[in-house]
Parts: C-alpha cells; sequence; structure tokens
C-alpha cells in the first residue's frame, strides 16, 4: 500500500467511524497491512479497529475492556466477551445489542461485505456524497 492509499482510505475509514484525525487515533501501514483504530463519535467510552489485510477488511466496535464486536473471515457480526460469568456475558451482550446495528452500519461502508438488505444499505448511504459511494465501490 502506497502512502498516497493509506491517506486516501485514512480520510475514509475517519469519516465513516467519526474518529477525526487527530490525536488518540493510531494509524499503521505498510505494503499489503493498513490499520487505524481510536476513538469513534458514538460514544466517547466507545473506540474502533479497522484492519485491511491483502484487501481483506476486518472491523472491531470495543465498548468494554472485555466486550466487542467483530466481523470473522465470512463477514458475520459475532459478540466477545472475556468474562468467564455466563450471566455477566448475557446480560453485557443484551446491554450492548443498540450498537450492534451501527456497527453493521459501519462495518460495510469501511468495506466489510455484511449481509444487509438494500434498504438498510440505502439508509446507511446517507449523508455520503454520489463519489464518495462510487470511490468506496459500495454495492446497494
Amino acid at each position: 500500500m502506497t502512502e498516497q492509499e493509506a491517506e486516501v482510505l485514512l480520510t475514509r475509514l475517519a469519516r465513516i467511524w467519526e474518529a477525526g484525525t487527530g490525536e488518540g487515533v493510531s494509524l499503521h501501514y505498510e505494503e499489503n497491512f493498513f490499520s487505524l483504530e481510536g476513538k469513534t463519535g458514538i460514544d466517547e467510552a466507545v473506540s474502533f479497529d479497522v484492519e485491511v489485510k491483502r484487501g481483506s477488511v476486518r472491523c472491531e466496535l470495543i465498548f468494554d475492556p472485555c466486550c466487542f464486536f467483530v466481523t470473522d473471515t465470512n463477514y458475520d457480526i459475532r459478540f466477545c466477551c472475556y468474562s468467564k460469568n455466563q450471566d455477566e456475558r448475557e446480560a453485557k451482550e443484551e446491554s450492548y445489542l443498540g450498537l450492534r446495528d451501527e456497527f453493521r452500519k459501519r462495518a460495510w461502508l469501511s468495506g466489510c461485505d455484511i449481509e444487509a438488505t438494500a434498504h438498510e444499505k440505502m439508509d446507511w448511504i446517507q449523508g455520503f456524497s454520489r463519489e464518495e459511494i462510487q470511490a468506496w465501490s459500495l454495492k446497494i
């Protein structure tokens, strides 16, 4: 990945995740790898991590030191929680269920080919220009 390609991707992901590009945003890239992490515009306590490796995109939304949503290799959305207590895991998943749809939207806009209806995708592109949608190769 060239520096110019990394800058374009940084601009796109910072816009999608409402991260800005200042303090608290960590960027790392090399030839076949790009990683961006930081706080989101969703909530001050919520952070994200997006990795692009050889064209494959992986997203995480971290909202608790031990709990997060992640896209897996099939772009399914999984809830992960490192608590040993099953009741606590279920309670945390329930309390963060509202973030799941927001995560799905941002993961799809970032390039994850997650399952979503055309209606959802039309809602998700609101606020983005036609040029951005075309440049990002988003398929509705």
